[in-house]
């Protein structure tokens, strides 16, 4: 049984979950998974893998190393988490060491295209690594011929295995329990940030209010700034329901909903509403790595201009027939392509390939890791 090591920032309770399959996963394929979180963000969630609680320090990372007998470190860090002295350490130390060394994460596509200096440091610390896992295959962009080479995919998803259902309630029970009691509804669920232009969505329910009279948008998620409260507090189709936590909850307002939309750039809400078999619409903005099961015609409608955004919006909820084949492809595309067992096999085999590298020390490595880089 190897001993792989998974460098990671904070571990929120979704991650977890994840993790726990995972664990069981790599075990019966020869790997005993070892999470190094910056923290554990995570109340009541029940750990079923090795989880160390410890300061990423160059000399913890030496005593982890060592105590735990690892033979693979895989760096899941996002280079903001920790101080850029560990950062490159990992690989250094790792490599420096004999041992397996692993990027898994985001490529080069969502930094400035203009950051040349970025993409150069980036390249250069994926040429330490045995292996690169990305979360999708558009991620490659930027990378240098060497290291696309040693690319493997992880395909970027949720758990969504134990989902609950709300067979059972009818829209009008909806309606009763939150109030909803438009013929359509519009969903906007994840943390409200500048980037997802929320407040495009909202300026569309009032410069159209007429032709939305009949539709209401439900917003689902924390930090709603106090300018977009106000509209919302002066729109009778709009409800901000807060951050909802519960799986039953979420799965009745995404069963409830007959759109999702979020303008801006969007993430793993992606992966949730293509499992419910929900029509996406959205601009063509920088999205995360969860674009890459975005088809446009298919599963969702990407706005090019934000003046036509209004437009598309509305005729998409006029089109039921529309909207159920986009569910319809929506919820295949999830079960295609957005499958944990898609992203664990992706994991693996960056494993595997990464086994068949001879896991020497290289000069440099060895060097900077003597004079104390």
């Amino acid at each position: 049984m190897q001993n792989l090591l998974l460098l990671h920032p904070k571990l929120l309770f979704y991650k977890i979950r994840i993790y726990n399959k995972l664990s069981r996963y790599l075990r019966a394929r020869g790997y005993n998974l070892i999470v190094w979180p910056t923290r554990i963000d995570a109340p009541g969630e029940r750990v079923e893998f090795n989880c160390i609680d410890a300061s990423m320090t160059r000399a913890n990372l030496r005593h982890v190393l060592g105590r735990q007998n690892i033979d693979v470190v895989v760096n899941h860090l996002c280079r903001r988490s920790v101080s850029v002295r560990f950062y490159v350490a990992a690989a250094l130390v790792a490599r420096g060491s004999g041992r397996r060394f692993i990027y898994y994460g985001h490529g080069l596509n969502l930094p400035r295209r203009d950051n040349a200096m970025e993409i150069l440091l980036s390249n250069l610390y994926l040429t330490l690594c045995h292996q690169v896992i990305l979360f999708s295959p558009r991620e490659k962009r930027y990378l240098w011929r060497r290291n696309r080479r040693k690319v493997a995919v992880a395909w970027n998803t949720l758990d969504m295995d134990d989902a609950a259902s709300p067979d059972g309630y009818s829209r009008a029970e909806l309606a009763k329990r939150y109030g909803i009691t438009e013929s359509h509804v519009v969903l906007f669920s994840g943390r409200i940030q500048p980037r997802k232009r929320l407040g495009l969505l909202l300026d569309c329910f009032v410069e159209r209010r007429r032709q939305l009279s009949d539709v209401g948008l439900v917003i689902v998620g924390p930090d709603l700034p106090q300018r977009l409260e106000q509209i919302v507090r002066t729109s009778s189709n709009i409800h901000y329901l807060g951050p909802v936590y519960e799986k039953e909850q979420m799965a009745e307002l995404f069963r409830s909903a007959d759109v999702f939309c979020i303008p801006g750039s969007m993430g793993l809400g992606i992966v949730e509403a293509l499992y419910w078999a929900r029509p996406i619409i959205t601009l063509n903005v920088k999205h995360g790595p969860e674009a890459c099961y975005l088809k446009n015609g298919r599963n969702c409608v990407v706005v090019d201009d934000e003046e036509r955004f209004a437009d598309e919006l509305i005729s998409l909820l006029r089109n039921e027939d529309r909207r159920k084949a986009m569910g319809a492809e929506a919820r295949r595309t999830f079960e295609k392509e957005a499958s944990l067992d898609n992203m664990f096999d992706g994991f693996y085999e960056g494993l595997r390939r990464a086994d068949k590298a001879r896991a020497v020390p290289i000069p440099i490595a060895d060097s900077l890791e003597r004079s104390g880089v």
